[in-house]
């Protein structure tokens, strides 16, 4: 099994992005945003229900506008996916690549860059 641990980005063009950060307690939360500004903020708990498989079970959506929580969403349903973790060269070093079966905030894709020392599974 790899490890889906750590903090995840999709770079949906147009300075679009969407991180999941995945912790290793069972927490994490998911963000959206514009360059370096984010939009959306979701927490969430996560647990793994087969070695290939993890479930989210989400918070609210809290949208915000000029740092400030602006509106609050309901919580959505709960989601499961099949995931792979694999790792691809890069010229400044590897990087590692979560792929999901269906989308998590509009992307399946998610990469980080490797960190020394730690393994992906």
């Amino acid at each position: 099994m790899s490890d889906p641990t750590g903090l995840w980005r999709a770079h949906l063009g147009d300075g679009r992005y969407r991180e999941v950060l995945i912790h290793d307690d069972g927490t994490g939360w998911t963000e959206s945003g514009r360059r370096s500004s984010y939009e959306c903020i979701t927490e969430f708990t996560w647990s793994l229900t087969e070695p290939d498989r993890m479930e989210f079970t989400y918070g609210e959506c809290r949208e915000v506008e000029d740092g400030r929580v602006s509106h609050t969403w309901p919580a959505q349903d709960h989601s499961a996916h099949r995931f792979t973790v694999g790792e691809r060269a890069d010229p400044d070093g590897p990087v590692f690549v979560l792929t999901l079966d269906q989308t998590l905030l509009g992307a399946a894709e998610f990469t980080r860059k490797a960190v020394p020392g730690r393994r992906t599974g």
